[in-house]
């Protein structure tokens, strides 16, 4: 039996509707961004690197370390899984941090929870149950197809940036069958200069929800998911199948 608008308030489960699906619309403006900026998935590295340390005015990011050099890459495990390595690293700090479409982190690695050997990854969806790991250290799985991999090294100023580049030039991702996934530039709708949050923002009511729906049949959602998900329904808006906002009713619209 299906639950009928009457029974909810459709202006209280609309903006619990926007808050749960904003990060993963937020996170795809920032990765068809990323996409319109950087190389090809053939590339021989699909990590790219900051090779200059950030100042007090540099706004990529909130927050930014003005000690460390930014790295990072958004793969797409959709069609194949990717192998990570990162050579030794002469005992200086660094991390990578794994996200989820969701943004959630799912792993950290980095010099303090792997060391400063020598390490070899596979990356891979969740989904993908044929994926191999015995020639590599450890396998991770990403809760989503999608994952974004933001990585940092510790610089101790502008005297060992020299040694900080070798590090990062000793840390390199490919996909494992690149031939299986598709450009990186297909679909680029935002504009690369504004931020995510901004542009957000400025999307109709039709324009986000529709977004989202796409994005979570692509992606999916977590397991704890559930609640806000039977909550959706009384908007039209199942998880898993694609919103039309021109197919709903007048309070779904209005809310």
């Amino acid at each position: 039996m299906f639950l009928k608008m009457s029974n909810f308030d459709p202006i209280e489960v609309a903006t619990e509707a926007y808050i749960y699906v904003y990060p993963i619309v937020v996170m795809e403006i920032t990765r068809q961004q990323y996409a319109a900026k950087t190389r090809s998935q053939h590339d021989a590295n699909l990590l790219s690197h900051s090779r200059t340390l950030a100042n007090d005015k540099w706004r990529s990011v909130a927050r930014t370390n003005i000690d460390t050099l930014a790295s990072g890459a958004w793969l797409d495990l959709s069609k194949t899984s990717a192998t990570m390595t990162i050579a030794k690293s002469q005992l200086r700090f660094y991390m990578y941090q794994f996200l989820d479409m969701w943004t959630d982190t799912y792993a950290v690695i980095g010099s303090r929870t792997v060391g400063n050997e020598m390490v070899r990854l596979r990356i891979a969806a969740e989904s993908d149950t044929a994926v191999k790991s015995d020639d590599v250290d450890m396998l991770i799985k990403s809760p989503t197809p999608a994952t974004w991999i933001i990585g940092r090294t510790y610089t101790n100023g502008k005297t060992d940036l020299l040694d900080a580049h070798q590090h990062q030039d000793g840390v390199i991702i490919k996909y494992d069958h690149p031939e299986q996934v598709q450009s990186n530039n297909q679909e680029i709708t935002f504009i690369a200069n504004i931020p995510p949050v901004e542009q957000a923002t400025k999307l109709s009511g039709s324009e986000f929800f529709e977004l989202a729906s796409r994005l979570i049949a692509q992606q999916g959602v977590h397991l704890t998911d559930g609640s806000i998900s039977f909550r959706l329904r009384s908007l039209g808006f199942n998880v898993g199948e694609l919103f039309m906002y021109e197919n709903q009713t007048a309070d779904a619209k209005a809310a």
